[in-house]
């Protein structure tokens, strides 16, 4: 069906109840022409810049000289006077006057929905760190990938590495994290089979080929003095992708699927993130690995960048939802079309209602990325969790030959 047509369309909508998402039964939206997503609204100020100069203070003003009571008084009478006689004197009508009905608002006058307006209608979700991260990308400065591999490391559109920041290492935390039953399956089983299973212990002997031989022990952490960056990029060597496929499968949803849509504030923060397993404290020496400590954490690059490389879907946007002041609904035939093509998704009413309540303004990958080019702001982020460190009950030993 073309999505340029007046044909209604399915979508989801969350449950009063609880945090699923499922289709609205017996409803239909319709695709629209009479409005468009705003990204006109100014941005907000720049976050993390020094504080102004304070402002010179202002010499005082001279005391004025106390008036006569007669000279005040005339003064008092005349402005009276001039009221008395001027159109605000005039009262209105009573409850018997004739107000007129009441003034319908055409499409072209309905209050416009701003891309900004988006943190507010997280919050109206109950998406608390959604939102933190969708404000702090609107006031950070601009920065984005302009590769696929620069959207996995963090590198920008100059070529560099995101400044520090762009580095957020606060918003996320573990313990927020473990709330959602699906990544805390993810984590168990990062620890409990994917530790040092085969393809662990070839990351780590492909890292020992770039380690001194020391009989002392390493403390990493220590030696990356806290750097993020540097210590993922040198230690982490396992990791478990969490809501990787699921982002694309389910917010496409199938009409009439038993299975309710997971979305929620995980996935509007994260949507696909990772747990890593890193090296915290170990010996390298002739050869010779002892690990005692690993450290566990998450890590996500947050990022409105749509993939490059020739695939199926990297000829597409991805499909952010449809949004208003109110929350937010799902259209599936949009997801799909956003998979494959950049065509026009326009916005849709409910029930055919031109009122704000009703009209949701569809949000692609591309919204972003063309307010950041136009308002020159707005900064792609590198998120860590804090990391968690695990003692092991027997140090794990691996012999490579160098």
């Amino acid at each position: 069906m073309p999505l340029d047509s007046e044909e209604p369309l399915e979508y989801y909508e969350k449950s009063m109840f609880n945090s699923e998402w499922k289709p609205a039964k017996g409803k239909r939206c319709t695709p629209v022409d009479d409005v468009v997503l705003s990204t006109d609204k100014a941005p907000p100020a720049l976050r993390d810049q020094p504080p102004p100069p304070p402002k010179p203070k202002e010499p005082p003003k001279p005391k004025e000289a106390p008036k006569p009571l007669i000279q005040g008084l005339l003064e008092v009478g005349a402005k009276i006077h001039e009221w008395a006689h001027s159109q605000t004197a005039v009262v209105p009508e009573g409850p018997g006057g004739t107000l007129g009905p009441p003034r319908i608002i055409p499409a072209k006058l309905l209050p416009p929905f701003d891309l900004q307006d988006v943190p507010k209608a997280m919050d109206g979700l109950n998406w608390p760190v959604s939102a933190k991260l969708q404000r702090k990308w609107f006031a950070g400065e601009l920065n984005y990938p302009t590769t696929d591999k620069g959207a996995v490391l963090g590198v920008n559109q100059d070529g560099q590495p995101f400044p520090p920041s762009m580095i957020d290492t606060t918003t996320i935390k573990m313990d927020w994290l473990l709330r959602f039953p699906r990544a805390k399956a993810k984590l168990d089983e990062l620890l409990n089979e994917r530790l040092f299973n085969a393809s662990a212990i070839n990351e780590l002997k492909l890292k020992a080929r770039n380690w001194e031989s020391s009989p002392y022990v390493i403390d990493t952490w220590a030696r990356c003095e806290g750097d993020w960056q540097k210590y993922h990029r040198t230690y982490q060597y396992q990791l478990v992708n969490v809501d990787s496929d699921l982002t694309s499968k389910a917010i496409m949803g199938v009409a009439g699927s038993v299975t309710p849509i997971l979305m929620d504030d995980l996935y509007g923060a994260l949507a696909g993130f990772s747990f890593y397993a890193a090296l915290s404290k170990f010996t390298y020496f002739n050869g010779r690995l002892e690990i005692d400590e690993i450290n566990y954490y998450a890590r996500d690059v947050f990022t409105f960048h749509d993939r490059t490389d020739g695939s199926p879907t990297s000829k597409g946007t991805q499909y952010l939802g449809n949004w208003n002041k109110h929350g937010l609904i799902v259209v599936p035939a949009y997801a799909v079309l956003g998979e494959v093509s950049t065509a026009k998704m326009p916005p849709v009413a409910r029930y055919g209602r031109m009122t704000g309540g009703h009209v949701f303004y569809t949000v692609r990958n591309r919204d972003y990325r063309e307010w950041q080019l136009k308002h020159r702001q707005g900064g792609d982020l590198v998120l860590y969790s804090n990391r968690y460190r695990m003692r092991l009950r027997e140090p794990m030993v691996f012999e490579f030959r160098r």
